[in-house]
């Protein structure tokens, strides 16, 4: 209970102190303001978790901020560039997600004298994969022209806007900085905020623990001999675990934003209603959905039909979407499980796409038309979504450990009895 009132009581400060930044009216100072507030509440919340290491947690604080620095000065230095140049501020913020998170770099013992344990990293190095999606991201809008290049406390308050920070959504900076220019208050009201904070609240702190208590740890992990039916359950249980646990973060990000008065995107519209995979994937973690077409599915594809030619476009889309969900499948993890999943997603994209083309030359206009609005089939294409989606699932959860305890309970019960 003391460690829940500490936290409120800082968001409470930062949701505080962020809107008071909105009576600066020069917007040099206020962006300064504002990019302080956001640091602060981060470096505050990191020393509250570290339990006790300080020291070496305010020294990796400072890290994180010094490469986001270093991030924005080789944005500035190429934003301007037209050429491959341009690429490597692109790549930059993605970098130390790689280098930390996928390369086999021990950082326990890696340096004489020095000892980091991983769950250090873990409450300062936060939401690593977001912040090099969303800055990437940033570098893409800049050379475009879509926004005027953001100068440092700018670009500080957006990397470091604490809502968004851990989990996401990947809100771009086009949206975010539109609010910052022109903040409004009243478009979330404070009591809907409230309310979409406690309902995010409820998901994570409630529904998803008592989803993961019956997904595949929960119920494999205990000793016993299971039946098929607890497979069933896990796997639904472990789907309801995810998305009650990330859209409830998400609830929670919106909210304390909206209480700021900055609109971050939705991330989640009711998946589970999708009636194919392509629909799903419009519907589930909207914004890595968005990043992944904007910056690999529609360049990758575009290149391959003008290298290739219109007569095989549909392979292009078809490289496009394998390019696309191979790199989500990395972003989520470099172990194999996680790169099998996106290429299974791949595959049902792949599949939905070169049978929707099918079905339009086969069926025509008219008859797609009918088809695609038939209520019997859309209940068939969301039990074949909802069966797909629970399948590769199981791929995406189970370790080897966890699969193995699953095969061995099932196995025992099934075959011998």
């Amino acid at each position: 209970m003391t460690r829940a009132i500490s936290i409120g009581a800082i968001l409470l400060a930062y949701v505080l102190a962020a809107r008071a930044c909105w009576h600066i009216h020069r917007p040099g100072w206020r962006a300064w303001a504002f990019a302080a507030v956001n640091l602060v509440a981060y470096i505050a919340l990191a020393v509250f978790f570290a339990g006790g290491e300080t020291e070496l947690a305010l020294v990796l604080c400072g890290a994180y901020v010094l490469l986001i620095v270093v991030s924005f000065a080789v944005m500035a230095a190429v934003s301007h560039r037209i050429d491959w140049v341009a690429w490597v501020g692109f790549f930059f913020p993605i970098l130390p997600l790689v280098l930390m998170k996928y390369l086999p770099f021990e950082w326990t013992g890696a340096l004489p004298q020095v000892h980091i344990p991983k769950q250090m990293l873990d409450v300062t190095i936060v939401g690593l994969s977001y912040m090099a999606f969303r800055l990437s991201h940033l570098v893409l809008e800049v050379r475009n022209g879509l926004v005027v290049r953001p100068s440092l406390a700018e670009y500080l308050g957006f990397a470091f806007f604490l809502p968004t920070m851990m989990v996401g959504p990947i809100n771009p900076y086009s949206v975010h900085q539109h609010s910052f220019a022109k903040p409004d208050l009243l478009a979330m009201p404070v009591g809907r905020c409230l309310l979409r904070i406690l309902v995010g609240g409820v998901k994570c702190e409630f529904l998803g623990n008592l989803a993961n208590q019956i997904s595949y740890a929960g119920l494999f992990l205990d000793g016993k001999p299971h039946r098929v039916i607890d497979l069933a359950v896990a796997m639904v249980s472990y789907y309801l675990y995810l998305y009650w646990n990330f859209s409830g973060f998400c609830d929670i990000a919106i909210g304390v934003a909206g209480l700021i008065g900055i609109r971050v995107k939705e991330n989640f519209n009711n998946p589970f209603a999708a009636k194919s995979i392509r629909e799903y994937w419009n519907r589930w973690h909207i914004t890595l959905s968005e990043y992944v077409r904007d910056v690999i599915f529609s360049p990758v594809s575009k290149l391959l039909v003008r290298r290739l030619g219109s007569a095989r476009a549909n392979w292009a889309i078809s490289m496009g979407i394998l390019a696309a969900f191979f790199v989500v499948g990395l972003w989520h993890g470099a172990e194999r499980r996680y790169v099998i999943w996106g290429l299974l997603q791949a595959a049902g994209l792949i599949i939905h796409h070169n049978y929707t083309v099918w079905l339009k030359r086969r069926l025509g206009p008219e008859g797609y038309r009918r088809y695609h609005d038939n209520r019997w089939i859309g209940v068939a294409g969301q039990l074949l979504t909802f069966g797909f989606v629970l399948g590769s699932l199981f791929v995406f959860a189970n370790d080897n450990y966890v699969l193995g305890s699953a095969l061995h309970s099932l196995g025992y019960d099934f075959w011998r009895r």
